[in-house]
């Protein structure tokens, strides 16, 4: 007859489990809220001193990743490149950049560009693939943190804002098989966020509003991802582009914007992230970009004087 293990020992494998998870979990949560510290203290800093130090028309832009791996990090490329300030925050989560906004209104800009996937909803439910990237990811930040425990809780601040600052301008592409079945799956989990309603997070909206009562120019920029990406979920962009422009018809200086054009897929890391290689030819539209914004900022200066 075939002997089992005691109901005690299943009860204590499952409580370990489950404290495993816990762990994990709080870890998580530790990381994430001392990523947010160093990324606000480090880019409220730049902000303030970007927007008090810098020539007329300042320009700041908020995004994610792919503005990171796409657009240039000190200047708009033209005749006369154009200094900016371009902040960035992984993911397409608003609140990083909410919380600079108190900043970024005591002094505003005369230009600001946002990336158009900051405007993005939260997807309601997460599939079976985001949970093991989730865990998996928990189990990274947990072995980090225990590396970590050797650092006084000093050093382990100023290794996180000083990584918060290396990620501004360093953006990795690290080798890899375009794969672009496993891609497409990937992404088609999250692509019911640019069909749900209401089409923008509250909060972004609700900052919009409140930048278009302080900032002249506000632009919305789309950066296109790979062709194969473009082709597959193209429709969806453009259904949600609508539908934003229907919903933010009451903000007159906003205007929107595309950088460029959707390349091949191998100008890619991963379908949606520029590789450094292929970032010139984004240049002849940002340079037109360049020419838009000083133009507007003429304008304003000629209605203004």
């Amino acid at each position: 007859m075939k002997r089992y293990p005691p109901l005690i020992l299943w009860l204590l494998a499952a409580g370990m489990v489950t404290l495993l998870c816990a762990s994990l979990q709080w870890i998580a949560r530790q990381d994430a809220e001392d990523k947010a510290a160093a990324f606000q203290h480090s880019q409220q800093q730049r902000l303030a001193d970007y927007l008090q130090s810098a020539q007329h028309p300042r320009v700041v832009m908020f995004g994610n990743s792919l503005m990171r791996s796409a657009l240039p990090f000190e200047a708009l490329p033209g005749e006369t490149p154009l200094p900016w300030l371009r902040i960035y925050s992984p993911g397409s989560d608003f609140q990083p950049f909410q919380r600079l906004w108190p900043t970024l209104m005591q002094d505003p800009p005369d230009v600001l560009i946002l990336h158009s996937e900051l405007l993005l909803p939260q997807p309601r439910h997460g599939d079976d693939r985001e949970t093991a990237a989730s865990f998996s990811d928990n189990l990274h930040r947990w072995r980090q943190w225990l590396r970590s425990l050797k650092s006084d809780a000093g050093k382990r601040a100023a290794v996180a804002l000083r990584n918060a600052q290396l990620a501004q301008s360093r953006a990795r592409c690290p080798a890899m098989a375009l794969d672009w079945p496993r891609t497409q799956r990937k992404m088609a989990s999250r692509q019911t966020r640019y069909r749900m309603d209401p089409p923008a997070k509250a909060e972004a909206f609700t900052a919009l509003h409140d930048a278009a009562t302080r900032v002249p120019v506000i632009i919305l920029m789309d950066i296109p991802r790979s062709q194969s990406v473009e082709n597959t979920f193209g429709e969806d962009t453009r259904y949600w582009r609508t539908r934003m422009q229907a919903a933010l018809s009451d903000i007159p200086q906003l205007h929107y914007w595309q950088a460029g054009e959707p390349l091949a897929d191998d100008c890619y890391c991963d379908y949606r992230h520029m590789k450094p290689a292929c970032k010139p030819a984004l240049d002849s539209n940002l340079s037109e970009l360049n020419v838009f914004i000083r133009a507007a900022y003429h304008r304003l200066g000629t209605i203004n004087g």
